[in-house]
């Protein structure tokens, strides 16, 4: 897909609506985030899909009754920052929320034992390979402000340098980790 065609899609997105979920999926992998719904009508969309897949779904007047899963940790993103703890569990519900005006997202890398937080974070302001930052996992896909996903996560232990990886599209778009979205933590 080219970059024009990924910019007419994320333009034809937001005049859709709002962000609310975001992922990065594969066969091999399961996926699961939980919402609270607040319009009647939602879409999925596969940026990816050469067709640009695209499904519908509406929400009942009624809840149902389910239940929004507890919580392990919370990642709050901020325009200029994460809030972030010390440590997050290797196996639990992450809530992830959009607490700034802008969108973004959240990778975690764990981070090779020979790569510092320092140089990793160099590396990522710095636009160098990210191959060299170990395994990236990507909790939450881009979401738009005010959005909360609460994601089932299984991370290996280790040192992570979490970061929001969304540049923006637009002339003198600065990217989240220019404002300061990269953070360090430890997955126990």
């Amino acid at each position: 897909m080219t970059a024009r065609a990924v910019e007419h899609d994320l333009d034809r997105l937001t005049k859709l609506g709002r962000l609310v979920a975001g992922a990065n999926v594969s066969a091999d992998e399961d996926y699961t985030t939980t919402i609270t719904v607040r319009a009647r009508e939602y879409v999925i969309v596969d940026v990816t899909a050469e067709d640009r897949g695209e499904a519908r779904f509406t929400v009942a007047e009624q809840a149902n009754g389910a239940w929004l899963p507890k919580s392990d940790a919370t990642i709050g993103m901020r325009d200029k920052g994460f809030y972030l703890p010390s440590e997050l569990p290797a196996d639990g519900v992450l809530r992830i929320a959009n607490q700034g005006d802008l969108p973004h997202q959240v990778t975690a890398f764990r981070l090779p034992a020979s790569t510092s937080y320092a140089e990793a974070r160099r590396l990522l302001i710095h636009g160098g390979s990210l191959e060299r930052l170990g395994t990236a996992t990507v909790l939450t896909g881009l979401v738009s402000s005010d959005t909360v996903n609460r994601v089932e996560a299984r991370l290996r232990r280790g040192r992570y340098l979490v970061a929001s990886l969304y540049a923006p599209l637009t002339a003198n778009g600065r990217p989240d980790v220019l404002r300061g979205l990269v953070a360090a933590t430890r997955v126990h």
